[in-house]
């Protein structure tokens, strides 16, 4: 069973850095917050803009936490990549409940300056392992239909097209489309 804190693996982008992955641990709410609020700032494709900035370190804390606490219980995993000491990317594993309890969903951010090296697809690999070790059969996500490099990536490490909603999201004046993506794993 995996730890908070423990080391996953160590390997080198694309432009050569050494990239770290672990999982989160207790002390990681700081480095997480610093990480995540410049991408909600630069309005990237995630449910979370610029208005929904982490306000507080507190908060980040309760969400370090309960990371933790799905950790235990097997309920998911929050693997962090880290480099120079500062995370630059993130992806995490929620396991679904009563009836879709087979079946993970997943979410995944990259920093800006790392992105185009690698990160994202090693990042989706390493967590498609830890949902095998949770006995989960499935995978699955949302992404926005105008997000064609995160599509691309995807369905390049086996992840098909299942669904649309239209209008999901409001993004930047508009409204986008959803696309749901799964991936039967064994």
């Amino acid at each position: 069973m995996l730890k908070s804190g423990q080391l996953i693996t160590k390997f080198t982008t694309k432009k050569g850095r050494e990239i770290t992955v672990r999982v989160v641990d207790k002390d990681d709410a700081q480095k997480l917050m610093d990480f995540i609020n410049p991408i909600f700032s630069e309005d990237a494709f995630l449910m979370r803009g610029p208005k929904d900035l982490v306000k507080n370190v507190k908060e980040q804390q309760k969400y370090v936490n309960n990371q933790i606490k799905k950790l235990k219980k097997k309920e998911g995993v929050l693997l962090l990549a880290i480099y120079e000491n500062k995370i630059i990317g993130s992806t995490d594993l929620r396991r679904m409940v009563y009836r879709q309890k087979h079946m993970g969903e997943l979410g995944i951010a990259i920093s800006a300056d790392f992105r185009e090296e690698g990160l994202g697809k090693k990042l989706l690999e390493l967590v498609e392992i830890q949902a095998k070790l949770l006995g989960l059969k499935a995978l699955f996500l949302y992404c926005f239909a105008n997000n064609g490099r995160a599509l691309h990536i995807y369905e390049k490490i086996g992840f098909k097209k299942a669904g649309m909603l239209p209008k999901a999201y409001e993004y930047k004046g508009d409204f986008i489309d959803s696309i749901t993506m799964c991936k039967e794993i064994s």
